[in-house]
């Protein structure tokens, strides 16, 4: 097949990391984190058993990320995919496996944009304290780009609507509703997109199930213990990241941990 445009590949990931300010004051450790060489190919990392003071705990971690020119149609495909099982935060927060996945096809012969999806990234079995949790999976920001787009996933119109939407619905205890807003609602202003150049959103629209706490769209307040963020999406003009759980953990324990991310670039050139 001709070379007549040439493809920088990247994608990187990690199981879980974070900070902890109190009691240990400290970082932890990346688990299974990689970086797909620029000429693409395969790479792998795994990890077993971790446990960082009894705070955090996982029974295995691995991420992997392909690049790859595409046999169907020579699109450049990259895929990123970072798995946790045997998750347990805190004895609170606790889940059999989670998955971050992103696939990313741009085009080889069409002067067209990369087309997105988060197909496969999923929850198993979450439970917050012991009790199961549901989140109800946004399909619109899951699967944005059905086909490659005439537009970037960033400026489109329908996507744009569709994080507008989800920040409006967004529904739950009324003690976090100025907070979120104040978090997420710059996402309705133009203005303020523009200002930002990045989109922010989540895979999650709601979280159902009885459990202590207060919930709003996809986040969770567990007094006394901290705020949960589940499958929250980061992406720009060029680049898309999926942050399966983040835990912004307050007081006896203070830090934040990331489990689950994975993120997806590339540029191409002639």
């Amino acid at each position: 097949m001709a070379t007549d445009r040439v493809h920088y590949y990247h994608a990187d990931g990690n199981a879980l990391g974070g900070t902890l300010n109190h009691p240990l004051g400290s970082v932890v450790p990346s688990q299974a984190e990689l970086s797909l060489p620029a000429a693409g190919g395969f790479t792998s990392k795994r990890t077993g058993n971790f446990n960082y003071g009894e705070i955090v705990r996982i029974e295995n971690a691995y991420t992997h990320a392909l690049g790859s020119v595409s046999d169907k149609n020579g699109n450049f495909t990259t895929l990123i995919s970072s798995v946790v099982e045997g998750l347990n935060i805190l004895e609170i927060v606790t889940a059999d496996r989670i998955v971050a996945q992103i696939s990313v096809e741009h085009p080889r012969h069409e002067k067209r944009h990369p087309k997105v999806n988060f197909i496969g990234s999923q929850y198993v079995n979450l439970r917050i304290a012991g009790q199961p949790i549901i989140p109800k999976i946004n399909p619109r920001i899951l699967t944005p780009a059905p086909n490659l787009p005439d537009t970037a996933v960033y400026y489109d119109r329908e996507f744009r609507k569709a994080i507008r939407e989800q920040h409006k619905s967004r529904g739950g205890h009324e003690t976090l509703r100025e907070w979120i807003h104040e978090r997420y609602g710059w996402v309705e202003s133009e203005e303020e997109l523009h200002e930002r150049g990045y989109l922010h959103c989540s895979l999650v629209d709601t979280i159902y199930g009885e459990f202590p706490g207060e919930t709003y769209g996809h986040c969770v307040n567990i007094p006394d213990v901290g705020k949960f963020y589940f499958g929250e999406v980061v992406l720009d003009q060029n680049s898309y990241r999926v942050i399966m759980l983040q835990a912004e953990l307050g007081c006896p324990v203070s830090g934040k941990v990331s489990v689950a991310t994975g993120g997806v670039n590339g540029s191409t050139s002639g």
